[in-house]
């Protein structure tokens, strides 16, 4: 089955797409992690327990977020696709901004679960509209650069959150037309308001002619699956130890540096939000680079090469960094592996465009980020709350849970990595032959 190349838009309203596109990653990242931050003043508040708190990050966002995706990447794959991100990410602002004016627990949940809801249209909506509106010697960089908004979002969020940690501290309640909320209430509002300025410039998106026409039958995507089952599983898995480790990262290395290091909140929120903000984007657009190179280069692989490149680094700095007893040089060494680690998710969705004819790609994106989110959203929190609690029981040693769960991500995600690359090329080599 041969995957024409699809009539371009031109190149300016291409890179305006992928600029519109990248701002909503971005804003969906800072959304979806700006908790992470606030947890100590909504505890205090709210009177909520570590076990509701856990159940906000995850399952009220990761479980709604990729069962919504897949009927949404339905649409997807048959109507506008500039509308549905646009009506997604307008919808995601608003929930976001409720969580702000919640008064319970069950509130913020139902609240949370809107931002799942709202964001699962994006990822399935854009990897397609990337491929189609990119030729493919150009789609690793331009993958890259959507990607980096997982960083600069969450970097953005760390810097917010822990800005607004120090503020909550030294202020009670703040007058808004909304009546008197609290500094963390504030925040929720505040962050969810661009995204309705972004969701109307969604619409400005050129909707680029589908690789192989208009879709409008929409191809049973399972016998696809079944054709290239070995290419598809490996992938999927690989790039799901991947994001297990970032969200592993993202959700306990806060509380490492504060509960060994000896950082405030709003310290390592600023140290951190840096790191991710520069490290993480250009990590993100050097993966990107070295996977249109290796292309170039005549790998039919290049885009798993490139994310295999940057988890072998990692590997050798970032569990590292958990153990060792120099505040500096531990930064230095999650530097480095921040940069590095930033290779595998453009790459990754740089592979599955490479891997998946046009007509599916929506859905096959949702399937992706079903598997990832899942894997990821689970494991990544959990797994390090597990080894500190019963394998080292020990607050203090949570740096050595985070290094082995970063050492057994990365392993495992390097593993199966190298198990779909002969699959990989299998299944392009049949694709290219019509088969």
């Amino acid at each position: 089955m041969s995957d024409p190349q699809p009539q371009q838009v031109s190149e300016r309203a291409a890179a305006w797409g992928l600029f519109i596109l990248f701002l909503a990653y971005t804003l969906s990242f800072v959304d979806r992690t700006i908790l992470s931050l606030l947890i100590e003043p909504m505890k205090r508040d709210m009177g909520l327990s570590d076990t509701q708190i856990s159940l906000l990050q995850g399952l009220a966002f990761s479980l709604v977020y990729t069962v919504a995706g897949v009927p949404i990447a339905m649409v997807a794959d048959r109507r506008s696709r500039r509308a549905i991100v646009a009506v997604g990410v307008g919808f995601w602002s608003f929930a976001t901004a409720l969580c702000g004016l919640a008064g319970n627990f069950w509130q913020l949940f139902l609240a949370r679960m809107g931002v799942g809801v709202g964001e699962a249209s994006l990822g399935p909506c854009a990897y397609s509209l990337i491929a189609d509106m990119f030729p493919e010697e150009r789609r690793g960089r331009a993958m890259a650069i959507y990607g980096a908004g997982v960083k600069v979002g969450a970097g953005m969020a760390l810097v917010i959150g822990g800005s607004v940690v120090g503020y909550a501290a030294a202020v009670g309640m703040v007058d808004t037309p909304f009546g008197p909320l609290r500094a963390w209430q504030l925040v929720f509002i505040i962050v969810g308001m661009p995204g309705l300025i972004v969701a109307a410039l969604a619409m400005t998106i050129a909707e680029p002619v589908r690789a192989t026409g208009a879709a409008a039958a929409g191809p049973p995507v399972m016998p696809f699956v079944r054709a290239n089952a070995k290419a598809v599983a490996w992938h999927f898995i690989a790039l799901g130890f991947c994001a297990t480790t970032a969200v592993a990262v993202t959700s306990w290395v806060p509380s490492f540096y504060i509960r060994v290091h000896g950082f405030t909140a709003a310290e390592i929120g600023w140290t951190l939000g840096l790191i991710l903000l520069i490290t993480g984007t250009l990590g993100a657009y050097a993966g990107g680079a070295l996977s249109d190179r290796l292309s170039r280069r005549g790998y039919a692989d290049a885009t798993l090469r490139a994310a295999l490149i940057g988890i072998g680094v990692s590997t050798l700095f970032g569990p590292v960094a958990m153990i060792v007893p120099s505040a500096p040089l531990s930064l230095v060494l999650l530097t480095i592996a921040t940069a590095f680690a930033a290779f595998c998710a453009p790459s990754g969705g740089a592979a599955l465009q490479r891997l998946v004819p046009g007509p599916y790609r929506a859905r096959m994106a949702a399937l992706f980020l079903l598997v990832v989110t899942l894997l990821s959203g689970v494991l990544g929190p959990i797994s390090v709350a597990l080894a500190t609690d019963y394998l080292f029981g020990d607050d203090k040693a949570i740096g050595w849970s985070l290094a082995l769960v970063l050492l057994v991500g990365d392993v495992g995600g390097a593993v199966f990595l190298m198990l779909c690359m002969p699959h990989f090329r299998e299944s392009l080599a049949r694709q290219a032959a019509g088969g």
